[in-house]
């Protein structure tokens, strides 16, 4: 059933009041703008009745909270951890609006697209759910359908969460405690992009193309002539989950599949620069023959070249325990947002590093080392880019998945030397002759058109037509400021002409007289003495 933009305002309405969410709010001891004094017990207490408001609100806030999870620096460490719990609570689509989906794609129903099709899902998300089918060729497929209209549900939340925000931010303080538009905009992007499953299907032969070179990892093969924006098929793959395989191997074999399942996170992002984003156990599974399978790529991200590089040598450093080279990385990723203590920023990474050689009474894990950053960077005001936390999170599921297989697994351990690859095959990468060759061709067109340039520059000074633009930066304080005085300066001068005026008109004794004294003089005088008394005031507590 489609929704329209006023039903679904007052379904979140609501959902609002069942919860007693508005009361909740208001309540004094629960304001946000005094999040840094509540208790734990407050916060634990309002991050629980986040994450289950927005289960109750459908998928579009399942996905915002699900973004939200890897943002510990937008909002509260608690909340984000709570998010984390996020649960689609989704009713399978009747075999009614899956037959209608995919003859809204097709043009045809199921039994005449595919041999067979089982109606029941094998997997039921926000998003859509997965179906077992069979080719007319023969091949047995993963079908992926959208829901119905999800996409205009998704929509018109967006634009109301739009229409709420300046209210929300203005009523809650909202900027204490996260940065509301840059959580909007990343979930905008990110929601809108992951509805396109053409998207999904080129980002599996990504995957497919780069870990070709892997034998024990498979990636299902898209089926193109059967994929839609709205319906994905992929090759069937079945085995079993990481935690029930793991009791029915030796550790040695356990401990292998751990290294090749990082190596295929990992390889990925230091190669091209594309990762798996949600790497959870229910994406990740073992096939009959021992090979590993990823089946769900609807969340991914890519990077620079430069992120990459950067990345490289953090994990690098980490793993080397060099805490100058985590404190200037540290520095370089992140944006400073307040006047850094160096001596401190480098005694809080020198307890961390210490930590991750192993000091400590048991071997660190990756969350931790994720989280004790991120404590760190926000004490010291480093923002750090926001892929930064989208891979931590990524890899910090797929760590939870290979120490399920090997308790010992130790992360840096194959992220450091893959590191240190990556730059090596950079500085490679500046030094063969085709960079070489391409970097000189460039600075040829540079010094061939440099003389034109340079006479036509002199020229156009010559004849008085060279223009310079300059843009201001940080100088908004300045126009407000001036705005404030020319506005006093103006009511200034309208009370002294208003002063001046009654005394003219007193002094002329025309019109009609109160005791002797003209009613507008006395008017006049009356209007000036409140507006002088109102300034003295005004002025007087600004100087406060």
């Amino acid at each position: 059933m489609q929704v329209g933009r006023r039903n679904r305002w007052w379904e979140i309405l609501r959902v609002l009041t069942r919860h007693r969410f508005p009361f909740f709010l208001f309540k004094s001891q629960y304001n946000l703008k005094n999040w840094e004094w509540w208790t734990p017990g407050q916060q634990n207490e309002f991050a629980r009745r986040i994450r289950l408001l927005f289960e109750d609100l459908g998928p579009a806030f399942i996905k915002l909270g699900q973004l939200l999870s890897t943002r510990p620096d937008l909002i509260p460490r608690q909340l984000a951890s709570e998010l984390t719990f996020l649960q689609d609570r989704v009713e399978p689509m009747t075999p009614g609006e899956v037959r209608q989906q995919v003859l809204r794609s097709y043009g045809r129903p199921p039994q005449e697209v595919f041999a067979f099709f089982d109606y029941n899902p094998t997997a039921s998300a926000s998003i859509g759910q997965v179906h077992f089918a069979i080719l007319t060729t023969g091949e047995r497929v993963a079908v992926k359908i959208q829901r119905p209209h999800i996409r205009e549900i998704i929509t018109k939340d967006i634009l109301i969460l739009k229409r709420l925000l300046p209210y929300i931010r203005r009523q809650l303080f909202l900027d204490r405690v996260c940065n509301a538009e840059e959580i909007l905009s990343s979930y905008e992007r990110s929601i809108l992009q992951e509805l396109d499953f053409r998207n999904e299907g080129h980002n599996i032969e990504s995957f497919r193309e780069i870990l070709a070179d892997f034998p024990t990892v498979v990636i299902p093969k898209v089926y193109w002539l059967y994929s839609t924006k709205e319906i994905l098929t992929m090759q069937w793959l079945e085995g079993q989950k990481i935690a029930d395989y793991c009791g029915s191997v030796t550790p040695r074999f356990a401990g292998e599949i751990a290294k090749t399942l990082m190596l295929a996170l990992l390889v990925p992002f230091f190669r091209d620069g594309i990762f798996h984003g949600d790497p959870h156990p229910g994406n990740v599974q073992i096939l009959a023959d021992g090979r590993l399978a990823f089946l769900d790529f609807g969340i991914t991200g890519r990077f620079t070249a430069e992120f990459r590089s950067q990345a490289g040598e953090l994990m690098l450093a980490l793993w080397q325990g060099d805490v100058g080279k985590v404190v200037e990385l540290s520095q370089v990723m992140g944006q400073a947002t307040a006047k850094i203590n160096q001596h401190h920023l480098y005694e809080d990474m020198a307890n961390l590093v210490n930590m991750i050689k192993g000091m400590g009474l048991e071997p660190i894990t990756f969350g931790h080392i994720l989280q004790g950053m991120i404590q760190i960077s926000l004490c010291h005001g480093l923002k750090m880019p926001a892929p930064f936390f989208l891979l931590g999170k990524a890899l910090i599921l797929g760590e939870g998945l290979a120490r399920e297989l090997d308790p010992r697994f130790n992360i840096l351990s194959v992220a450091g030397p893959l590191g240190n690859l990556c730059l090596q095959q950079r500085v490679y990468q500046a030094t063969n002759q085709q960079t070489i060759a391409r970097k000189m061709l460039s600075w040829q067109e540079v010094v061939w058109d440099l003389p034109e340039e340079l006479g036509s520059i002199l020229k156009q000074l010559a004849r008085g037509e060279m223009r310079f633009i300059f843009h201001h930066r940080n100088l908004q304080w300045l126009y407000d400021m001036l705005e404030v005085i020319s506005s006093r300066i103006a009511l200034s001068m309208i009370l002294s002409a208003i002063t001046v005026a009654s005394a003219l008109a007193i002094h002329s004794r025309v019109g009609p007289s109160f005791y002797g004294f003209p009613i507008l003089g006395l008017i006049g005088f009356v209007t000036s003495v409140a507006l002088g008394s109102w300034m003295v005031v005004f002025f007087l507590q600004k100087l406060r």
